[in-house]
C-alpha cells in the first residue's frame, strides 16, 4: 500500500468514527438521550454547556434536556462539538410555563363545569403528562408522550384525552398545530349491550318486586331514559300530573333539563315511591354500601347503581349489562314503538338525533323499524 493510498484509509476511517461520535454516551461512548432524539420531535434543551471541554482524545459537551436530566456527548473534534453547540441554541428552551401549572390554571378557570367533570379532566390530562410535569408547555414533546401513555388505551379513551388536550392548548394560547401528528387508532365500539325485549320484561318485573330503591330506579332508567346521574337525582317533587310526568334537571347538555311524559302502567310506581316523602326528599333515597376513596358521593351511588343493575340481571336470568344500557334499551324501544327522531332526542337530553342513533339504539335496530314500517304497508294485519 503506497502512502497516499494509507492516507485515504486512514482520513476513511476518522470520518466513520466522527459520524458515529454524536450518538455516544458520556460514560459508554452513546448519546444518552433517554429516546427523545429517537422521537419524530425535536430534541429540546434547558440548559447547555457554552463550551466543550477535552476528554482524553475526544470533546464533551454537557447539557440538560428538557425535564432537567443531566446528559452529555462525545465528539471526535472540538469544531464539531462547537458546531452542535452553535445549532441546538434554536432547541434552547431559556423560559415556558411548567405544563403541570397551565393544567392546574385550566382547570381552575372552568368555574361552569361540574366537580365530575372536572375530576375526568384532570385525569385525562395528567395521564398525558406523567412524568413530565415541569417541562414547559411551549416545548412538550406531545408525540413522545401520546405514544408512551396513550395510544395503547381504547380509542373512546384516546378520543376523550384528545379533545381535553384540545381544549388545554386553546386556554394556553398555543400556536400551530402541536397535536397535528396525533391520531386516534382503534375500533370504535358503537355503544353499550343491551337487554333484548323478552329480557328487559323479566328485569321489570325483577326490579319491582324487589322493590327497593336501586331497583326502582333502574326500572324507572328503562321506562324514562334518564341517566343514572339524573334518575339518583330525581325528588319527589319531580313526579307531577299525577305521574303522567316526570321532571329531569340533567346538566350533561343544554337540553338535558326536561320533562318526559310517563306511560300510564308506570305512573302509580312513581307515586308510590314520592309517597310519604317531602318536596325536595330523594325520590329514590339510599346510602351506598361503599364508598369510594375520592369521597365523591355522586360516584359512590352510580357505583351502587351499577352493582344493583347487575344483581338484578343475574337475579331475572337474563344478560348482564351496565346501567347506562337501561337508557339505550330506551332510545330503543321508542324506536320500534314509532316515536320520531326529534322526539327521541328529545325525551333522552341529546342535543341531536346523532349522538342516538350511534351510541344508543341497539345495532341494526332502526333498519329493522324501517322495514317493519315499510313491510307493513302490503302485509295484511293481524286483525284482517
Amino acid at each position: 500500500m503506497t502512502a497516499a493510498e494509507l492516507a485515504a484509509l486512514k482520513a476513511l476511517v476518522a470520518a466513520e468514527e466522527s459520524r458515529h461520535a454524536a450518538q455516544q454516551l458520556s460514560d459508554n461512548r452513546t448519546a444518552d438521550t433517554d429516546g427523545v432524539l429517537q422521537s419524530k420531535e425535536d430534541p429540546m434543551y434547558s440548559w447547555i454547556a457554552p463550551n466543550p471541554y477535552r476528554h482524553y482524545n475526544r470533546f464533551k459537551v454537557w447539557f440538560r434536556d428538557i425535564e432537567g436530566d443531566r446528559k452529555s456527548l462525545t465528539f471526535a473534534t472540538e469544531a464539531e462539538a462547537d458546531s452542535w453547540i452553535a445549532d441546538s441554541q434554536r432547541l434552547l428552551v431559556k423560559d415556558g410555563r411548567p405544563i403541570e401549572d397551565v393544567v392546574n390554571a385550566y382547570l381552575a378557570s372552568l368555574t361552569d363545569r361540574k366537580s365530575s367533570t372536572l375530576v375526568t379532566l384532570r385525569y385525562r390530562l395528567t395521564s398525558v403528562i406523567t412524568g413530565k410535569n415541569r417541562v414547559p408547555i411551549e416545548a412538550f414533546p406531545w408525540n413522545v408522550a401520546w405514544s408512551e401513555h396513550v395510544a395503547k388505551q381504547s380509542r373512546a379513551s384516546q378520543t376523550g384525552i384528545l379533545a381535553a388536550l384540545r381544549g388545554l392548548l386553546a386556554y394556553a394560547g398555543l400556536r400551530g398545530a402541536p397535536l397535528g401528528g396525533i391520531k386516534v387508532n382503534g375500533v370504535r365500539k358503537e355503544g353499550k349491550d343491551q337487554l333484548h325485549i323478552d329480557e328487559a320484561r323479566k328485569f321489570i318485573a325483577t326490579a319491582l318486586m324487589a322493590a327497593d330503591p336501586l331497583a326502582l330506579a333502574a326500572a324507572t332508567m328503562i321506562v324514562t331514559g334518564c341517566r343514572p346521574s339524573e334518575v339518583l337525582s330525581l325528588r319527589a317533587r319531580d313526579v307531577d300530573d299525577g305521574g303522567a310526568l316526570l321532571h329531569v334537571y340533567g346538566t350533561k347538555t343544554k337540553k338535558a333539563k326536561r320533562p318526559i311524559p310517563v306511560d300510564p302502567a308506570y305512573q302509580p310506581i312513581l307515586l308510590g315511591a314520592a309517597k310519604g316523602k317531602a318536596s325536595d326528599e330523594l325520590l329514590f333515597d339510599f346510602i351506598p354500601e361503599r364508598q369510594r376513596a375520592s369521597k365523591d358521593h355522586g360516584k359512590a351511588k352510580r357505583d351502587a347503581l351499577l352493582r344493583r343493575v347487575r344483581g338484578l340481571c343475574q337475579a331475572a336470568g337474563v344478560k348482564r349489562v351496565v346501567s347506562h344500557s337501561l337508557r339505550g334499551l330506551n332510545a330503543t324501544l321508542r324506536l320500534t314503538g314509532g316515536a320520531t327522531d326529534e322526539a327521541i332526542t328529545r325525551a333522552l337530553g341529546h342535543v341531536d338525533i346523532s349522538t342516538t342513533r350511534r351510541s344508543y339504539f341497539a345495532p341494526g335496530i332502526a333498519e329493522q323499524t324501517d322495514a317493519r314500517r315499510a313491510h307493513g304497508r302490503l302485509l295484511p294485519s293481524k286483525a284482517a
